[in-house]
């Protein structure tokens, strides 16, 4: 699988990530909501420097991460229940 090189920019800095070509968008498309964060951040606090901004961003995406991860969970638990009630009343 070919590799390949992709510029993204976060809080005016470019950052060159290699990736498979299969990923680009995947990435592309984290780099975008990364962004976003950020950008609601620096809003909510212009003087915080640009190194606690992604700190306060990384946070923010892990939270989110986890809040998914649980309902998932809580998904997947839910449809297990459920299997297992249909295998009662077959």
């Amino acid at each position: 699988m070919a590799v390949t090189a992709i510029t993204v920019e976060v809080l005016g800095e470019r950052y060159t990530i290699t990736c498979q070509e299969s990923a680009i968008s995947k990435l592309d498309r984290a780099a975008q909501e990364l962004v976003a964060i950020c950008d609601k951040v620096q809003q909510s606090n212009t003087s915080i420097s640009r190194t606690k901004v992604l700190v306060v961003a990384a946070l923010n995406l892990a939270a989110q991460l986890g809040d998914s991860k649980k309902q998932s969970d809580a998904y997947s638990e839910r449809m297990q229940l459920l299997s297992e009630k249909i295998d009662i009343i077959e």
